[in-house]
C-alpha cells in the first residue's frame, strides 16, 4: 500500500499542477494522507500477525493441557485432571481458575500446567 501511495503521489507531482491553487492543495493533502493512512495499516497488518501467531501458541498449549487431562465425569469439558510429577498422584479438578493445587497424595504444590510440584 505504501508503494502505491507513493507511485500516486508522484504522479500528482508529474501533473505539474498550479502550486498555489486549492485544488493542488487539496490533491497533494490527500495523497500525503492516504500514504500516512497506508503508512499505519501496514503496521496494524504486521501487529495483527504477530496477535496472530501468540494466539496460536495459546491454543497449541491449551490443546497439550487437555490432551493430558484425562477425568471422567458428568462435564468432562469442565474437569480435568492433575498429574503430579513428584508423587504420581492424579487429581481431578474443575477449578482451572486456581493457579495452584494441593496434590493429595504428597501435598504439595500442583502448578495446573503440569510442570511444578513443589513440597510445602
Amino acid at each position: 500500500m505504501e508503494k502505491k501511495a507513493s507511485y500516486i503521489m508522484g504522479l500528482i507531482k508529474g501533473l505539474e499542477l498550479e502550486p498555489d491553487s486549492k485544488m493542488t492543495k487539496a490533491i497533494l493533502a490527500l495523497a500525503e494522507f492516504s500514504k500516512s493512512a497506508a503508512e499505519e495499516i501496514e503496521k496494524l497488518s504486521k501487529r495483527c500477525e504477530n496477535l496472530e501467531e501468540m494466539l496460536d501458541e495459546i491454543h497449541e498449549e491449551i490443546e497439550d493441557f487437555y490432551d493430558n487431562c484425562d477425568c471422567e465425569g458428568e462435564n468432562d469439558e469442565d474437569n480435568c485432571e492433575v498429574v503430579c510429577p513428584n508423587c504420581g498422584e492424579k487429581t481431578c479438578t474443575n477449578d482451572l481458575d486456581d493457579e495452584n493445587l494441593n496434590c493429595p497424595g504428597c501435598g504439595g504444590v500442583l502448578d495446573l500446567g503440569g510442570e511444578d510440584c513443589s513440597e510445602d
